[in-house]
């Protein structure tokens, strides 16, 4: 049997046979305002309530904003506004992946998951393959998701829809355990299991709240 983390999310929960597959890269796929970024952060908060460890790879907001605690931030985003940046886990520029990796690796360290459960939310990945060249991006990624693998990890990764090229978009779901797709209609919230490791489930699309 496979075990599982929960996604902070009944109707998600549900969907997956009770979670995320431990470990697991699961891209969440998307226009912006479908409820990607919310449901990240619930994630690394439902870590804290478990005693898990979490990291958050941050392209969107300044780390002071970022309310979680026992989460190691590591902070993509002061570069953009030429801001002294928060901490030594600060990248220079999106086109630096290999500090971007090793920066990754040693928060894992840091937080000590190595072998127990932790979390890794990615908020976007988009912004890297804007600005680097496309299949460095896909090295990376590949980099990334193998090594959180091996420490046991379930990793979200967010991908803006509309953005870029659908092969892009497929090179990317090709490396991940699963793949989660959102949209908006009708007012409505919805999400689709489009793929999942070890998961039977449905491919209809389904109503969530972020209540």
């Amino acid at each position: 049997m496979t075990a599982r983390v929960g996604t902070g999310f009944l109707e998600i929960d549900n969907a997956l046979s009770g979670g995320f597959p431990i470990p697991s890269a699961v891209l969440m796929v998307g226009p912006p305002g479908t409820g990607k970024t919310t449901i990240a952060k619930r994630f690394l908060l439902k870590a804290q309530e478990q005693g898990q460890k979490g990291v958050y790879i941050e392209t969107y907001c300044p780390p002071s904003e970022i309310k979680l605690s026992d989460v190691q931030i590591v902070d993509c985003y002061s570069w953009r506004i030429s801001r002294k940046p928060a901490s030594e886990f600060s990248i220079r520029s999106l086109l630096d992946l290999n500090s971007l990796y090793n920066l990754i690796k040693e928060s894992v360290r840091l937080q000590r998951i190595d072998g127990n459960v932790g979390r890794v939310v990615f908020d976007s990945i988009t912004d890297f393959l804007l600005y680097c060249e496309p299949r460095s991006v896909f090295r990376f990624f590949e980099l990334f998701t193998s090594f959180l693998r091996t420490k046991r990890c379930v990793s979200l990764i967010v991908v803006e829809e509309g953005v870029h090229p659908s092969d892009h978009v497929n090179t990317l779901k090709y490396f991940a355990d699963g793949v989660l797709l959102f949209k908006m209609e009708s007012g409505k919230r919805l999400f689709r299991v489009e793929s999942m490791r070890d998961t039977k489930h449905s491919l209809s699309w389904a109503e969530f709240s972020l209540g």
